[in-house]
């Protein structure tokens, strides 16, 4: 891009431009150093190239934080971590070890040493609940902190906070998805997600520009359904299931490029370009929600059949 901007970047109505060249003799300092930050934002975002800049920043930092995240939901499907957060609570009464298999799409069977079925009730523990009021608490100072909260080392604090404190929450949930639904749900629709991301960020880094709502349409659903192609090649069972798991996916893509696009305006986020940090956590934030709604549509459905 020619480092010339063009004129029309930097167009503004003159109205908007005399209230920060000449502001109220009432104002304090504070405001109208608030109100230069406003305006500098302003110039800031209106820059196509300062916006993609933006966008790479974001969307590698929210790729690594689901790989982060993916990690510590195998971990805690597969060892003795599962342990921390969820209490399982057998009705078998035999003595001897009891042996529990995950099934496809099946919620968990388990059968004592002499062969009876045992029925499990799960139950958090205390971890999970902690890690829930933190993962709260870090999420309204990522939305109503301000700048204070947005500048160094204290964004950084912030990061490693809710990666890891965002991930109990989030594995807690993954692991009652599975006693429930069967393992393979969960990766069915962890993968379709993360691949959805892992588009979307190849997309901002190769063309280098925004999401228009055709093309990140395009990207989105072409995606998600050449992995349902791909995993009906592989073995064409569970039709109904991936495709669910796609459909679930792609609105969540939706919601993400729309989501992005309300983050970088001017809305009461009021993000400048160095609040990358913050903007991937707010946009990871949408993965919570998301889950939980897939959870409770997909045992529906299942339960049904």
């Amino acid at each position: 891009m020619n480092n010339n901007y063009s004129q029309d970047n930097y167009l503004l109505n003159k109205d908007t431009l005399k209230q920060y060249e000449n502001p109220s003799p009432f104002e304090t300092q504070d405001e109208k150093a608030q109100k230069m930050d406003q305006f500098q934002q302003y110039i800031e975002f209106s820059d196509d190239q300062v916006r993609v800049y933006f966008l790479k920043k974001v969307y590698i930092l929210l790729t690594i934080e689901f790989f982060i995240n993916l990690g510590m939901v195998a971990l805690g499907l597969y060892t003795e971590m599962l342990n921390w957060f969820v209490n399982m609570n057998f009705d078998c009464w035999l003595p001897g070890p009891i042996v529990c298999d995950y099934d496809r799409f099946k919620s968990i069977q388990c059968k004592s040493n002499g062969g009876a079925s045992c029925n499990i009730h799960p139950t958090p523990t205390w971890l999970f609940y902690i890690s829930l009021i933190i993962s709260l608490i870090l999420q309204f100072t990522c939305y109503f902190g301000g700048q204070t909260a947005r500048k160094a080392p204290l964004h950084y604090v912030t990061l490693i906070l809710y990666i890891i404190f965002f991930g109990f929450t989030l594995t807690t949930i993954c692991i009652f998805m599975a006693l429930s639904l069967g393992t393979i749900t969960v990766w069915l629709v962890w993968g379709d997600t993360f691949l959805v991301i892992a588009a979307m960020t190849f997309y901002v880094y190769v063309k280098k520009s925004e999401f228009p709502f055709k093309d990140g349409a395009i990207l989105i659903i072409s995606t998600a359904m050449l992995m349902v192609f791909i995993k009906l090649l592989i073995q064409f069972v569970f039709v109904l299931e991936y495709f669910y798991c796609a459909l679930f996916s792609i609105i969540y893509g939706f919601y993400l490029m729309f989501e992005t696009k309300f983050i970088m305006g001017k809305g009461k986020q009021q993000l400048t370009i160095d609040n990358y940090l913050i903007g991937s956590l707010l946009l990871y934030a949408l993965i919570i929600q998301f889950l939980v709604r897939i959870y409770e549509l997909l045992e529906k459905v299942f339960r049904r059949k």
